[in-house]
């Protein structure tokens, strides 16, 4: 009895003092928890109020253009000089004779787009592989460092050096030599006047030096987070080996 009472807890009381306790370091836990979600909401919430905010004010353009903003090529300014000036259709204000049609730059992008994937894709996946199996690790270390610096410069920054260096040395070096290929389809694309560089070609060109450096970067990453066991399975398989 004397040993009950003065000695270790009574068996009924010790589980509310191991929930109480687990209550207690449960609850930054739970606090931290509701922080990081929160925190992860917010890009969220901002995505969608620039979107509300985007339509809220494009729709007086959306309800004038509908979809043939999408469908057609003309990109007509209008003009408040003519004789309409300042005119209403459909209840909303625009200047006369303005027309916008997006369809030319959307096929454009699309196209430097898989330009810059043709290019890029081959060049970046190969310099992955050279790094993460091939080169010395010194060497290999090296060469992450320099894809690393790469993939942090400002696209800007890259654009601009399209613009004023890779595009003049194409169009007087590179892009005169293409107006001597066949008139076939494909290649005739390629005769076209080259102005000052300016173009699908060089556009994809810029833009795959652009993602060349991520694609090593990210693909690096994942072939080394391929274990050995699963190398020496594929090895087995029948896989060619290092």
């Amino acid at each position: 009895m004397s040993a009950a009472v003065g000695g270790a807890p009574s068996a009924s009381a010790s589980p509310n003092a191991n929930a109480s306790t687990s209550v207690g370091r449960r609850w930054p836990e739970r606090v931290l928890g509701i922080l990081t979600g929160s925190a992860a909401t917010v890009p969220l919430l901002a995505l969608g109020a620039m979107v509300v905010v985007l339509l809220v004010e494009a729709w007086g353009a959306i309800r004038y253009n509908g979809w043939g903003f999408f469908s057609t090529t003309e990109w007509n300014t209008g003009s408040l000089y003519s004789s309409g000036g300042i005119v209403h259709s459909g209840g909303v204000a625009h200047i006369a004779g303005e027309r916008f049609g997006a369809f030319a730059w959307i096929v454009g992008t699309l196209e430097s787009s898989a330009i810059a994937i043709v290019v890029a894709v081959p060049i970046a996946v190969g310099a992955a592989i050279a790094v993460a199996e091939r080169l010395p690790r010194r060497l290999a270390a090296a060469f992450g460092l320099f894809l690393e610096t790469l993939a942090g410069i400002p696209s800007v920054v890259i654009g601009l050096w399209g613009v004023l260096v890779l595009g003049p040395v194409l169009a007087n070096d590179v892009y005169p030599v293409f107006t001597h290929l066949p008139n076939v389809p494909v290649l005739n694309w390629f005769r076209g006047a080259v102005g000052h560089g300016e173009g699908l070609l060089t556009s994809g060109l810029v833009l795959g030096v652009m993602v060349i450096p991520i694609i090593a970067a990210t693909s690096r990453d994942l072939l080394r987070q391929v274990t050995v066991a699963r190398e020496e399975g594929a090895e087995a398989l029948g896989m060619t080996g290092r």
